[in-house]
């Protein structure tokens, strides 16, 4: 994926690229999905290799829906607002066959992004916890570019992490929805414990 996804990509490219379906650098959706999931999305393109997700586009039905400028706008802003206003991704809008379809371009990044799924990259068609090789990797890459303040908004977001588990966990009834709950905080929040602590020890 190069810069000219950014600047030179037609209406004709997106629609091939959806056509062609998701892949490790495309991720193509018929829906507006949510901000949590666009999050998640464009952080673990930022980790790989960067890409495009598409919206407009049904893959089952190989057609051109269209999507809504607007909402999807807005679920934009509040996905990069999810990843702390960091500006990775930039949004574009193609007119194709009498519809809209939208696409969100991500450059790789070589810094750490973290998202409702903790850190992620893109595995093909999915998003997985990033590798503990990568981590390192990307902490050696900034390293001359963390600061104290960088550790300090990492463990502010843990702390809010583990409240907003704590909070849906008390607001559900469901037995089984609290038992995925307590896994899932678990997970996401010693990941982030591990990695900060791993990060503090090693640049402080």
């Amino acid at each position: 994926m190069s810069e000219m996804v950014a600047k030179g990509l037609t209406g004709s490219d997106a629609l091939e690229m959806a056509r062609r379906g998701s892949c490790d650098s495309v991720e193509t959706r018929g829906r507006l999905t949510s901000a949590r999931i666009l999050a998640d999305l464009i952080a673990a393109f930022a980790h790989t290799k960067g890409g495009c997700i598409i919206f407009g586009y049904h893959t089952r039905h190989k057609k051109v829906v269209g999507c809504n400028q607007n909402r999807l706008r807005r679920r934009h802003d509040e996905a990069e607002a999810i990843l702390g206003n960091s500006q990775i991704s930039s949004i574009y809008f193609h007119q194709v066959h009498g519809h809209q379809l939208g696409v969100i371009y991500v450059p790789a990044v070589d810094r750490l992004v973290d998202s409702p799924g903790g850190l992620v990259v893109r595995v093909d068609t999915y998003v997985r916890s990033m590798p503990r090789g990568q981590v390192i990797e990307i902490l050696h890459k900034t390293r001359t570019r963390m600061s104290v303040e960088d550790y300090g908004t990492m463990l502010f977001q843990l702390q809010q992490r583990v409240e907003e588990t704590g909070d849906s966990i008390r607001r559900n009834s469901s037995w089984w929805t609290k038992a995925k709950e307590q896994v899932l905080g678990f997970a996401i929040g010693s990941g982030l414990a591990a990695l900060v602590a791993m990060a503090v020890a090693k640049f402080r």
